[in-house]
């Protein structure tokens, strides 16, 4: 799949220019393998209005990066259809954002300038922030209801040993979600940096406000969680997507 993507990074004059575009290597393989595939359809706009939660602001001296994702369109047969998992959950809380490293800590080359191209083109570094849910209903997927931990792309890390105290990641595409309301989450694995082994945790690719009366603001238009269960679990049964939305 193709996507486009435009970034822009604001940070300390400490970091220095080489900083700079060691921030862009790491960070652009991630938008990439962040879009879901063989989109048909509008792209949604769903999203809540920020808490700062999700995404927190910069702090004092720290460095940061903009980001801007522009998805391909895509339908929530796409999604389904190509191994998505579709989870309704209340937000809880959320917890400091971590790498997707084994220890969660910022691998020893972020900041650093490269001195030759990696030699892992999958290898991708990622910040996440943990969001404890409590899942209400599963629409499909090996998901049980009760409370579990998603991650969503971005949120602000320490950074030890380094020129700035931590990094700040706000990724403009990533879902952005509040406390206490009710989402239907549109979930895949997230992998490690290396790009090989997924994480223990999944993603959160997507968050659609559920309404009081239950009715979920999907990137087809408002349905109910039944009428969701049965558009995800046709493309899931069927033997060819691409088929199907090409009928779309």
């Amino acid at each position: 799949m193709r996507t486009r993507f435009r970034l822009q990074f604001r940070t300390p004059a400490a970091l220095g220019i080489a900083a700079l575009f060691v921030v862009a290597a790491c960070y652009s393989g991630s938008l990439a393998s962040a879009l879901p595939t063989e989109p048909a359809g509008p792209s949604p706009s769903s999203a809540p209005k920020d808490t700062g939660s999700a995404t927190p602001e910069p702090l004092n001296g720290c460095g940061s990066a903009d980001l801007w994702i522009e998805y391909m369109p895509y339908t929530t047969e796409s999604l389904a259809g190509h191994g998505s998992d579709f989870v309704v959950v209340d937000v809880v809380s959320f917890e400091p954002a971590i790498f997707n490293t084994p220890d969660g800590k910022a691998p020893p080359d972020f900041l650093k300038q490269p001195s030759s191209l990696p030699p892992n083109p999958t290898a991708q570094t990622l910040i996440y922030t943990p969001v404890n849910v409590v899942i209400d209903d599963v629409v499909n997927g090996a998901w049980s209801d009760g409370p579990v931990q998603f991650l969503i792309e971005g949120g602000t890390v320490p950074i030890e040993d380094s020129t700035v105290d931590c990094f700040t990641a706000r990724v403009y595409g990533a879902p952005r979600v509040e406390l206490g309301s009710r989402y239907v989450f549109v979930v895949s694995e997230a992998l490690d940096s290396e790009g090989q082994k997924p994480l223990l945790l999944s993603k959160a690719r997507f968050a659609w406000p559920v309404d009081s009366k239950g009715i979920v603001t999907t990137v087809d238009g408002p349905m109910s969680i039944d009428q969701l269960t049965e558009v995800v679990a046709a493309a899931a049964s069927s033997p060819d997507p691409k088929a199907t939305m090409a009928g779309n």
